[in-house]
């Protein structure tokens, strides 16, 4: 437990610090560079997400179970050949790519961020995750967002600078890498660290249906970028950007209660159902008190939040983040169904679920984008999230009860509250408006005990 416990707050300090510290890169980015420019860099790093997701394979998920079974017949060096390998094919498939990208600096700026793929295949984030080694892997992670910030701070001016955005990026990357490798060679001083390409094929085709649905998630999540730049323009792609880099800085709340939820679920169900049961509607109601202010504050407060953070050239992006505040809910709510399929050995209907929400992702994504532009790619994003999660949830209800006693209407009748406050005060600095309105919510959720303080305390002991 105590273990578990170090390993805990490693994760959720590292997230921290590498959300806090990609929020002020980004926030950087978009006040020096025009929304076009931005719109530029996001395609880049969303190719490189596709590119990295296609190259690992769902080997970072086969090597940390085989390293926590203490399997010794799986080598390092040999998921390094495996990556290594698929990393150069998806090199390559980018590069080919390239022919339909008609303007010369998108597709060199493309090119250049997934050279990034070669430091990511000697990542040994893996490893050390199952070792339960958690603060090597949080450093390297908080010193790559780092020099990323460091590097974008000194070498990007201008939008003539957009090559070095880059160039920081694949840097970060080696740092991180490097981290993890010294760390590797201090705890095996007698191991080389040499890629083996000799099992390549068969550690691919074994790692891969481990990694299928957190690639269909994060396929899904990464679409609206790719299908925004070709029906639309790279301008629509930053004013899209700049709402979503801010709702994934809200997600660190996500992370947080997924890395705490997950374990306390898996020993629940070992348990009984029951248990699980109890586990996950407790989780559910700190979803929805915590979920319910952020998302209708952050719709109400959308036109003054974008400005305010990335500059007055991101207004049109206040709808857009309206929208988008509402994946958080539906994200912690998919997380909560997530858990509580994995916790009660129910892989395949998560993938299968994952299956069709990627489906139904690209299908309202295209109808939506084409009909009412980048909003409509927002709302396409939140809709196909929340299909996804009544899926996963009527899965669910066939293992574990799931109930929502009377604090579902309470907190509502304690959102209104807050927005009949925030409403008069749309206008009224945000540091007045939003201190209020979280002073309304709190007081008419004791004021009809839909929490009370005993609550409160056990969740703080409990994290």
């Amino acid at each position: 437990m105590k273990q578990f416990s170090k390993n805990a707050i490693s994760i959720i300090l590292s997230d921290a610090g590498r959300r806090v510290l990609g929020f002020f890169t980004i926030a950087l980015l978009a006040r020096r560079l025009a929304p076009s420019d931005f719109g530029v860099i996001t395609i880049g790093f969303t190719v490189l997400s596709y590119a990295t997701m296609l190259a690992a394979g769902g080997l970072g998920a086969f090597g940390i179970r085989a390293v926590a079974r203490g399997e010794a017949s799986l080598e390092v060096s040999s998921v390094i050949g495996a990556r290594l390998v698929n990393s150069i094919l998806a090199f390559f498939l980018v590069g080919l790519s390239l022919i339909f990208i008609a303007n010369r600096t998108t597709a060199l700026l493309v090119l250049c961020f997934s050279i990034s793929l070669i430091p990511n295949a000697f990542l040994l984030d893996w490893y050390f995750q199952g070792k339960e080694a958690m603060a090597r892997v949080g450093a390297a992670r908080t010193a790559s967002a780092a020099t990323y910030l460091i590097l974008a701070a000194l070498l990007v001016r201008s939008p003539a600078d957009l090559l070095w955005v880059a160039a920081a990026a694949v840097l970060g990357d080696c740092v991180a890498a490097g981290i993890l490798v010294v760390s590797y060679h201090r705890l095996n001083p007698t191991r080389r660290l040499r890629p083996s390409f000799t099992e390549w094929k068969s550690l691919t085709m074994s790692a891969f249906p481990l990694g299928l649905g957190s690639i269909l998630a994060q396929a899904s999540v990464n679409l609206p970028p790719l299908v925004i730049g070709i029906m639309l323009t790279n301008a629509d792609v930053g004013i899209y950007s700049a709402a979503a880099k801010l709702v994934g800085f809200l997600l660190m709340i996500d992370r947080v209660i997924a890395t705490l939820l997950l374990p306390a679920s898996a020993r629940s169900y070992s348990r009984s159902p029951a248990a699980l049961s109890e586990v996950l509607s407790g989780s559910l109601k700190l979803m929805i008190i915590v979920g319910l202010p952020l998302c209708i504050g952050g719709t109400m407060l959308a036109p003054r939040i974008l400005p305010l953070v990335f500059g007055a050239q991101y207004a049109s992006s206040g709808p857009v983040f309206g929208i988008l505040t509402w994946f958080v809910f539906a994200t912690l709510l998919h997380t909560l169904c997530t858990t509580g399929l994995i916790a009660a050995g129910q892989e395949k209907l998560y993938t299968r679920s994952m299956a069709i929400g990627a489906v139904v992702t690209v299908c309202s994504m295209l109808i939506l984008t084409a009909w009412f532009g980048v909003v409509g790619s927002a709302a396409a994003v939140v809709c196909s999230e929340l299909v996804t999660v009544m899926i996963m949830l009527q899965k669910l209800r066939n293992f574990v009860r799931l109930e929502i006693p009377g604090y579902g209407v309470k907190s509502l009748a304690a959102a209104g509250a807050m927005a009949a406050v925030l409403w008069p005060l749309a206008s009224v600095n945000l540091s007045i408006s939003v201190p209020m309105g979280l002073f309304v919510y709190m007081l008419v959720l004791f004021m009809t005990r839909a929490i009370s303080g005993t609550e409160l305390a056990e969740l703080f002991r409990s994290v």
